[in-house]
């Protein structure tokens, strides 16, 4: 196997579809250790650190889409009814208009973060 399929399996495991109804769903992918203390940790003036995940650090780790069409973006009258490719630029813009989403995929990235966590720390155990 070659580095680059290496590569895109070690980020399709880390990759899972978030179910965001009328079949529609995206993919995220969790974030590696390092990005997520990079994004998500920050220290205050006391030295604490602080694990915080927002929609604005997260959106970076959206990777694709399923079931999103011209029309979805543009509207019924204008655009059509067919599949649209994932660009993050157009999901971004139509997302910001969609924020009963935004927890669901915040809540979804956290929950696999967590997941990473759990079994780093049963496999250190072993």
């Amino acid at each position: 196997m070659n580095p680059s399929d290496i590569i895109q399996k070690i980020r399709q495991a880390r990759s899972v579809w978030v179910e965001l109804g009328d079949g529609k769903k995206i993919q995220i992918i969790r974030p590696t250790q390092y990005q997520t203390f990079q994004k998500f940790f920050s220290q205050d003036s006391h030295g604490n650190s602080h694990f915080s995940v927002t929609f604005e650090n997260t959106k970076d780790f959206i990777v694709s889409w399923d079931g999103f069409t011209e029309a979805d973006l543009l509207g019924p009258e204008i655009g059509s009814s067919d599949p649209i490719a994932y660009q993050s630029d157009f999901f971004e813009e139509y997302l910001f208009d969609k924020t009963e989403w935004m927890p669901m995929i915040v809540q979804a990235l956290v929950q696999e973060i967590g997941k990473a966590n759990t079994k780093k720390a049963e496999n250190i155990k072993k």
